[in-house]
């Protein structure tokens, strides 16, 4: 913004308009989105009810493990079809409902430890960094 001091008064005429619409445009996505400690404690209280439950449902369980329901759905109907060496843990609830017991979704997803030769091949992708340790 210091160069607009070359144009005098004028310069510093559109340094404050800047500096305002700046400030404006912070203060309306403060508004629209909360500050991050309004966040986080939402984010809190959230998982607190979620953790309060024996049951959850697919979408909760996605909040819990930061990913799309979708996902969740689709590791269900690969534990269902057999197809997952390491199911994800649920309960069929008649022919089209299906729950997580939580305290057994947070204990599957803990990490397991294991040596990167454990690891499937396509887990590595295309890293030649990892395919590199891999072959190590």
């Amino acid at each position: 913004m210091s160069n607009l001091k070359k144009f005098g008064e004028f310069g510093e005429a559109i340094e404050v308009a800047i500096s305002e619409e700046c400030a404006r445009r912070e203060h309306a996505l403060l508004e629209r989105i909360g500050t991050p400690c309004e966040k986080a404690m939402t984010i809190k209280n959230k998982m607190d009810e979620i953790l309060a439950k024996e049951f959850i449902t697919s979408k909760e369980a996605a909040f819990m493990l930061n990913c799309s329901e979708s996902h969740i759905r689709k590791l269900i109907n690969l534990a269902k079809s057999g197809e997952d060496s390491n199911p994800i843990p649920y309960t069929p609830l008649g022919s089209d409902l299906t729950v997580i017991h939580t305290k057994s979704l947070l204990e599957w997803a803990l990490p397991q430890k294991r040596t990167l030769d454990e690891l499937p091949e396509k887990s590595c992708g295309k890293s030649p960094y990892l395919n590199t340790l891999r072959s190590v």
